[in-house]
C-alpha cells in the first residue's frame, strides 16, 4: 500500500480499543518514528468498514501485521493472529503473550517476536533488513 510520499508500506495494525494495559499502541506510535505503519480502525486514521462483520480485505496487501494483543496473558491468541495475519499470508509481528506460547500454538519460524528486539527502532531495522532480503 503506497504511503503519503509514495513509499510502499509493509505493516499494517486494525483495532478499536487505543489503550490496553500493555502500552500497544505507545509501542506502534514509536515503532511509526523509524517504519511506516498503516494503522486501521478506531485508533487511526485509515478505515476498513464493517470490519467487525467481515473481512477486511484491504489488510491482504501487507506483508507484516502487528499482531498486539489488548493486554500480556498466557496462552491468550486473538483474531490478530488468525485471521488479520496468516491467513492473509502476513508475517505476524506479536506482542501480548510469552514467546514459548507463540512457539507452542503457531508453524515454527511464522512469527516476529516484538520483545526480541530492545526497541522499536531495532524492530524496524530488522524489517527493513527482512524486505531487503530476496
Amino acid at each position: 500500500t503506497p504511503s503519503k510520499d509514495g513509499n510502499e508500506v509493509h505493516i499494517a495494525i486494525m483495532g478499536s480499543n487505543c489503550g490496553g494495559r500493555n502500552g500497544r499502541y505507545k509501542y506502534v506510535r514509536e515503532l511509526q518514528k523509524h517504519i511506516a505503519v498503516d494503522v486501521y480502525g478506531g485508533c487511526g486514521p485509515k478505515k476498513c468498514p464493517g470490519h467487525f462483520f467481515k473481512d477486511c480485505v484491504k489488510l491482504n496487501n501487507y506483508k507484516f501485521y502487528l499482531s498486539f494483543e489488548n493486554s500480556n496473558c498466557d496462552d491468550y491468541l486473538t483474531e490478530k493472529v488468525w485471521w488479520n495475519a496468516l491467513r492473509k499470508g502476513s508475517v505476524p509481528i506479536v506482542l501480548g503473550s510469552k514467546r514459548l506460547n507463540y512457539q507452542r500454538l503457531l508453524p515454527p519460524g511464522s512469527f516476529i517476536y516484538a520483545e526480541d528486539f530492545p526497541t522499536p527502532k531495532d524492530l524496524a531495522n530488522y524489517i527493513r533488513q527482512v524486505l531487503s532480503d530476496p
